[in-house]
Formats: C-alpha cells, structure tokens, sequence
C-alpha cells in the first residue's frame, strides 16, 4: 500500500483496532487521513505521517493529541477535532499552538484554547477555523455552530475585547459567526478595536453579566465621535452584514441602544 494516499474510514461509535505504529510506515505516502465518528485510543501513529496533509478526527474518540504532531514538517494543512473527545485534552492547547503551519483548524467548541497561546505570532496561515478562545468550555448544545466549515468560527470569553492581541483580532475581523461571553459592551469596545468586521454574519452574545446595552453611544463626546477613524466610518458600517444577532443569559441588560 505504498501508493495508497487517501484514507477514509467513518462510522458511528465503532471502536476500530488500527495497526502498531510500525505498521503505518506502509503509508508514508498517506496525503489524507480521515477516521470519522471512531473509538480510536492511542493516535500516536500520525507522527509516523510525514506527508499527511489533511488529519480528520471529527466526531472520535481517541486518547490523547500527540506531542510529535506538531514537530511534523509543514505538509499537515488541515486538522478536523470537531466534536472530539479527548481523554487527555491538558496538553491539547500547548501541542496545537505549536502546529504553525495549519491554513484550517476546526477545534471541538468545548475544550478553550488558553489567550496565551495567541500572544505570540501564532497560526499565521491560518484562514479557516473553529476556536474558543480563554478559559470556558462551552458546550454547543444548540448546535450554532454546526456550520464551521463555512467560516472561521471563534468564540471569546471573559477578555477585555478593546485590547486583545493582533493575532485573536485578525481572526475576530474575520470570523463568522462570532460568540462573545462575558464583555461589558459590544460598541464601542468590539468597534473601537476592530472597526468594520467584514464578514460577520452572526453574532451571539452569552453570559455577558455586566452587559448593560448592546451599542452605548453616551460614552463619546459627541454624536460623529464614530466616524473620527478611518477605518469606521460610520455606525451603520459596524455590522452592515450581520444578519443573525442572540443575546442570552445577559441579566443586566436594559436596553440595546443607548444614545
């Protein structure tokens, strides 16, 4: 099977039993490898993939992500854990921050990427991807996000979103849909720091306590206060796409627009 490079085996809750790790260098010529909806166990194997492009995890349950996946060379592009369950998942931030060279990344939605794995220049090819982003896991009972192929997906929490790092606001501007858990207010503080977020076409709002009104215009000196920036020009500009808008679980919210 030397010649083999595409692999997809997809079940639902089957527990597979794969070759040793001695076996799999039969398929080092192995571009795509998709074990979708499996009980898998140990993963270790995929470091013996040198030339593995496409790693497909979705919907399995294996034991843990292996530290030497990150050490592969720059072929692994894209990298699918949504709705993972990952046995081990303490060390999963720190190996996933080390994968530089991914373009998609699809993260399970409940398990938090630590803000500190954005401080540096991290992903920077990034240009699909499902992350959340701080310390809450949040379990997608709703299934919004049931579509993270079709956008980059992030959600946030608990930061203060007007000075977030470069990295966590390139992917905001171009993220959709957006969840954001525990910010004071959406405008100014998402505009101010963001401006014209050209591809937001939902946003959620989750467990925002101290959220007293979606857009407080009071907080400026005058009226024409937003369009002072270039890069936001207008109020009207901020979500001109934004079709979808929930708010939830906001217990402090009296009014969404505030002038």
């Amino acid at each position: 099977m030397k010649e083999l490079k595409v692999m997809s085996i997809k079940s639902w809750g089957c527990k597979l039993s794969l070759p040793s790790s001695t076996h799999w260098k039969w398929f080092n010529n192995l571009h795509t490898l998709r074990l979708v909806k499996l009980n898998i166990g140990d993963i270790s194997f995929v470091e013996i993939l040198r030339r593995l492009k496409i790693l497909d995890l979705a919907g399995s349950v294996f034991k843990k992500l292996p530290n030497g996946i990150a050490d592969m060379n720059s072929e692994l592009k894209l990298m699918d854990l949504s709705d993972c369950k990952i046995e081990e998942e303490e060390d999963c931030s720190e190996v996933i921050g080390r994968c530089l060279q991914l373009q998609e990344l699809y993260m399970p939605i409940r398990i938090a990427l630590p803000y500190e794995c954005f401080m540096c220049d991290t992903f920077p090819k990034l240009h699909r991807y499902r992350l959340n982003i701080c310390n809450h896991n949040f379990e997608d009972n709703d299934g919004l996000f049931n579509d993270a192929r079709e956008f980059g997906v992030v959600s946030i929490w608990n930061m203060n979103i007007s000075n977030l790092c470069p990295t966590v606001g390139d992917l905001l501007k171009r993220a959709s849909p957006v969840l954001v858990g525990g910010c004071k207010t959406m405008i100014p503080d998402f505009v101010q720091a963001f401006g014209r977020t050209n591809e937001l076409t939902k946003l959620y709002l989750y467990s925002c306590s101290e959220m007293e009104c979606f857009i407080d215009r009071t907080t400026f000196d005058n009226a024409d206060s937003f369009r002072v920036d270039a890069k936001f020009p207008s109020l009207g500009c901020a979500f001109e796409k934004l079709k979808y808008l929930s708010i939830e679980d906001c217990p402090n919210l009296t009014s969404l627009f505030n002038f």
